[in-house]
C-alpha cells in the first residue's frame, strides 16, 4: 500500500507540474502525465534541416540572403545569439531548422558555438557558452541531418591553443573510430584525457578512455591503426612533460626529441615527427654544409606493436610552431604554411619523400588568415608584405600561384573550396565596410555576393556536400 501511494503522489505531482507548465491562460485544459511525457518526448533534437545544404555556418546576424528567392526567409537573430545557417545548393542562405523525431520544428534554446567535419559522413555540433565551454555536443549525419547525442560519450573539450589553426579537434582511423579530448574530474583533478568513440554504433555512443590514467593530454594525432602520439604531463606532477606514442594495443613507448610538438599522419597513415638539428659535412667548394637540418622520422608500428623509426628526410628550417601554423592536406602532399613574418612554407610529406622548405615567387606572406585545399589544389588567404589582401589558389607541382581577388577589394577570414563549385567566403568588403559571403569562381573572376544583409563576421565555415 506504501508503494501504491507513492505512485499516486508522483503522478499527482507530474499532473500538477504539467499543469503548471502547459495550461492554457484562459482557463484552459490541463495535460495529463502521458501527454506530458510525450510533448517533452517531441522536444528533444532529432534532426538538423540540412536538406540541399553546401555549407554550414554559425552567425548571430540573419538569415535573408542579398539575392533570395521569393518564399525564402529566415528569422533574425541578434549577435548575443547565434544560430546555424546553410547556404543551399542554389545559392541562397537559410536557417537551419532543429527538428523532433516526427521532422516537426522545434525551439533550441542553447546557442550553437562549433561545427567541426568528422569524415565523409559525419559533422560535430557543439552547444553552449562558448567553442571552448560547450554543455551539449552531438553528431550529425550528413546524408539526413541526423543526431545522436554525445553525453554518453563524453563532451568534447573544444581547447585547440597548442593544436594546428586549422586543426579538427576529432582524430579518425581506418577503423571508423574517432578520438577528441574530455576533461575529467573524477580523482579531484582537471585532466585532459583522450576518448575513443566507435561510430558504427551510433544510436549508443560510448565513449572509451585510452589515455593512461596517469597523463593529461593537450596535444595528439592518430594513426591510421590508432596508434597515439600526444604531448602532455603529469597527472602527479605538472612540471613533467610528456611525449609519447600510446600503441593500439595500450603499450607506450616515450619519444623525446619531438621539436616544438610538430609531429603529423602522413597520407600513408603513419606518424611522422620532426627531430632536433643533423650537421652534415661541410664542403670547401660550395663553403656551406651538406645535408644539414632538421630530421623527419617516419615512425612504422607493425602487427606485434613493435615501434621502429627511420629518417624521412631534411628540413633546412625548423620555423614551424604548431599553435601558429596551418596544416595543409592535398592529393599527395602535406603542407604547413607557417604564420610569423618570414612567410616560411613547408612541405613535409610528398610521393619522392624529400620535404622541403620555400618560398612563392613574387610574393612574400605577411599575414595568413585561412587556408583550405580540394585534392588537386591548395589556397591561402590573408595578406601580403605590402598589406594587399590576397586569396591565392598554388599548384604544388610547381609552386605557382593565382590571386583569386586581385581588386585588394576583399579582407578574407574564412572559406571553402571546391574544384566544381568554387570559393564561397566571409570576407570585410574593404569599399564600405561590410561583411559579406560571397562567392567566386575556382580560378577567379566576378564575385557573386550571396549574403551583405547579416554583416556578420561568420565562424566555423564548413562545406559538408
Amino acid at each position: 500500500m506504501k508503494k501504491m501511494a507513492k505512485v499516486y503522489v508522483a503522478l499527482a505531482a507530474i499532473a500538477t507540474l504539467a499543469f503548471g507548465l502547459f495550461s492554457c491562460s484562459g482557463g484552459g485544459n490541463d495535460v495529463n502525465p502521458l501527454a506530458y511525457y510525450t510533448l517533452l518526448n517531441n522536444s528533444v533534437l532529432k534532426y538538423l534541416d540540412l536538406s540541399n545544404a553546401k555549407s554550414l555556418y554559425i552567425s548571430g546576424g540573419s538569415g535573408t540572403s542579398a539575392n533570395k528567392a521569393d518564399g525564402i526567409s529566415a528569422s533574425v537573430s541578434g549577435p548575443e545569439h547565434k544560430k546555424i545557417f546553410k547556404i543551399t545548393d542554389s545559392g541562397y542562405v537559410e536557417e537551419v531548422k532543429y527538428l523532433n523525431g516526427e521532422k516537426k520544428e522545434i525551439a533550441v534554446y542553447n546557442q550553437p558555438v562549433a561545427i567541426y567535419t568528422i569524415n565523409k559522413d559525419y559533422i560535430f555540433v557543439g552547444f553552449g557558452y562558448s567553442a571552448t565551454s560547450i554543455s551539449t555536443g552531438y553528431l550529425v549525419r550528413k546524408s539526413d541531418g541526423a543526431v545522436f547525442d554525445m553525453k554518453n560519450a563524453g563532451v568534447p573539450n573544444m581547447n585547440t591553443n597548442n593544436d594546428w589553426k586549422n586543426a579538427s579537434f576529432f582524430r579518425t582511423d581506418k577503423k571508423n573510430n574517432i578520438y577528441y579530448r574530455i576533461y575529467d574530474y573524477s580523482n579531484g583533478n582537471s585532466l585532459q584525457k583522450i576518448i575513443r568513440v566507435d561510430l558504427s554504433g551510433v544510436d549508443s555512443l560510448v565513449g572509451e578512455t585510452v589515455s593512461p590514467s596517469t597523463d593529461s593530454v593537450y596535444v595528439f594525432d592518430v594513426d591510421k591503426d590508432g596508434n597515439i602520439i600526444y604531448n602532455g604531463y603529469s597527472a602527479s606532477d605538472t612540471s613533467q612533460g610528456i611525449k609519447r606514442i600510446r600503441k593500439a594495443n595500450g603499450g607506450l613507448k616515450n619519444v623525446d626529441s619531438i621539436y616544438n610538438y610538430n609531429y603529423w599522419v602522413g597520407l600513408d597513415g603513419c606518424i611522422y615527427y620532426l627531430d632536433d638539428y643533423q650537421s652534415g659535412g661541410w664542403n670547401s667548394t660550395t663553403q656551406q654544409y651538406e645535408n644539414s637540418g632538421y630530421t623527419i622520422k617516419k615512425v612504422t608500428i607493425d602487427a606485434d606493436y613493435n615501434v621502429s623509426e627511420s629518417d624521412y628526410g631534411l628540413l633546412s628550417n625548423n620555423n614551424i610552431y604548431r599553435s601558429s601554423s596551418y596544416k595543409i592536406e592535398i592529393k599527395n602532399r602535406i603542407i604547413i604554411v607557417t604564420t610569423n613574418s618570414s612567410g616560411n612554407i613547408f612541405e613535409v610529406y610528398n610521393q619522392s619523400a624529400s620535404p622541403r622548405n620555400f618560398s612563392y615567387a613574387g610574393l612574400t606572406l605577411k599575414s595568413v588568415t585561412a587556408v583550405n585545399s580540394t585534392e588537386n589544389f591548395y589556397y591561402i588567404a590573408g595578406t601580403d608584405n605590402s598589406g594587399n589582401t590576397i586569396l591565392i589558389k598554388v599548384n604544388p607541382e610547381d609552386d605557382s600561384w593565382t590571386n583569386l581577388l586581385p581588386d585588394n577589394n576583399y579582407e578574407v577570414y574564412t572559406f571553402t573550396a571546391s574544384e566544381t563549385d568554387g570559393i564561397t567566403f566571409n570576407a570585410l568588403r574593404m569599399s564600405d565596410g561590410k561583411k559579406i559571403i560571397g562567392k567566386v569562381g575556382i580560378n577567379g573572376g566576378a564575385v557573386t555576393v550571396i549574403d551583405e544583409e547579416s554583416n556578420a563576421q561568420i565562424s566555423y565555415l564548413e562545406r559538408i556536400n
